[in-house]
């Protein structure tokens, strides 16, 4: 290997390392947004207060870490959502955050896997 492809890759890797955290933190964003959309809909209602404090939070990167937040912003959303003895009307339930994520763990993993390979194919 000489200098040149050296330089080469190092560029290379240069510019992955600015890409990265960018594609992630859109993949991440899009699939939040899908999970809300699927969270919202089994979300127990009674005023509506509790669906529209509904929250996905732009994913930020730090390091090697990205995160992201979502969830409902009321005093109260705890308290429903992990009550396993409430009534509710179907389709809305207790876990209605929790039980999106679950469900769909191994196809968000899938998709942000494809979505990775496509953006730096």
């Amino acid at each position: 290997m000489n200098l040149d492809d050296l330089n080469s890759n190092k560029r290379i890797i240069e510019e992955l390392k600015r890409k990265v955290p960018t594609a992630i933190e859109k993949i991440l964003w899009e699939e939040g947004q899908r999970i809300m959309n699927e969270s919202v809909r089994i979300c127990p209602v009674d005023s509506g207060r509790l669906r529209a404090s509904r929250y996905v939070r732009t994913p930020k990167t730090h390091g090697n870490e990205t995160t992201m937040e979502m969830g409902y912003d009321t005093d109260y959303a705890i308290f429903v959502h992990e009550n396993l003895e409430a009534f509710h009307k179907a389709p809305t339930q207790a876990k209605f955050l929790e039980t999106p994520i679950r469900e769909n763990l191994p196809e968000i993993k899938r998709r942000i896997a494809e979505r990775m390979e496509a953006e730096f194919q």
